[in-house]
């Protein structure tokens, strides 16, 4: 789906309905698993134990100490399930979503996520505001999404408020509100979720629903790069370059355009030149610019291809 920042790289890095089966609170009980344990949950759970019915299900999804047999699975999530475990709940639901051991069926999935967010569950509330957002298994209603989201959202749920913001950075099933936007994503910023930091950071900069703050920009810039997310490693050498938020540094602009330019930004290739050219930040060497010209040309940035056109008719 085409929005300002693709809600299915966002969020949806997010939703594991394409990843690895909900497994919330079974993590624990995975590590170096013996027979004995399985012996142990499988009583438990024939008891009537709903936990442990869900953790056998996973076992079973997963082939962990189990042979892997979806159909186990299935049968003992129903069971947890039925007595109200959310997670049981939520796994059988994404086992629909994605058709694994079951026929694809986005009616069931809608169902068993509205099960476990009926109780409160902020992870199926976010799952549901999703489909509705998508339109998958409903029809497409963007008020029901900002409904389940505004649910999953004040529980904390930082994906539900990241979705949030985007809703209303690009105004869609909402008039455009860039301060929501900016109150969203500080909100899910403030959990250490780094596309929120991002786009904060955006907004800090740009002025966008609220006053300009480059120091602030870059501080929020700086989470997200240090953990390797290139584009905040670019937006940062820009700030270091130009002297926003701080003071002037070529330097630290060279460091952090080289971060991203290993991660192939084109733009942050094509500054990096640059700033090997002019000897700015570091010694000046034009061979080296030219190979960041050329590397940038490659990427598709089209002032990389004039500037290595430029370098190499020159001799370097």
């Amino acid at each position: 789906m085409k929005v300002l920042f693709k809600l299915a790289a966002v969020l949806l890095a997010c939703l594991p309905l394409l990843g690895p089966i909900h497994t919330a609170g079974a993590g624990e009980v995975m590590a170096g698993v013996t027979f004995d344990w399985v012996g142990k949950a499988q009583d438990d759970a024939e008891a009537g134990n709903a936990d442990a019915q869900f953790k056998l299900g996973v076992m079973y999804y997963e082939g962990d100490g189990v042979p892997q047999d979806f159909a186990e699975a299935r049968r003992w999530w129903e069971k947890a399930a039925a007595q109200g475990n959310a997670d049981a709940q939520i796994s059988l639901g994404e086992m629909y979503a994605i058709g694994r051991g079951v026929p694809q069926d986005y009616a069931e999935t809608r169902r068993w996520y509205g099960k476990a967010a009926a109780q409160g569950n902020a992870d199926a509330q976010f799952r549901l505001g999703v489909m509705y957002y998508e339109g998958e298994g409903v029809r497409q209603d963007y008020a029901e999404a900002r409904r389940w989201w505004e649910k999953a959202a004040e529980q904390g749920h930082a994906k539900a408020q990241v979705s949030l913001g985007e809703m209303y950075a690009i105004g869609r099933g909402v008039p455009q509100d860039y301060a929501e936007a900016r109150r969203w994503y500080g909100k899910a910023a403030g959990q250490g979720y780094e596309a929120a930091q991002f786009r904060l950071g955006v907004m800090l900069e740009k002025g966008q629903g609220g006053p300009q703050d480059y120091a602030q920009a870059r501080f929020w810039y700086g989470k997200p790069a240090l953990r390797g997310d290139e584009a905040a490693q670019f937006r940062l050498g820009v700030m270091h370059e130009k002297g926003q938020g701080g003071p002037q540094d070529y330097a630290q602009a060279r460091f952090w355009y080289g971060r991203a330019a290993a991660h192939r930004f084109a733009e942050a290739q094509y500054n990096l030149g640059v700033l090997c050219e002019h000897g700015k930040g570091g010694p000046q060497d034009k061979r080296a610019a030219k190979e960041w010209f050329r590397k940038a040309c490659d990427g598709g940035y089209q002032n990389g291809c004039g500037k290595y056109r430029e370098l190499n008719e020159a001799g370097f």
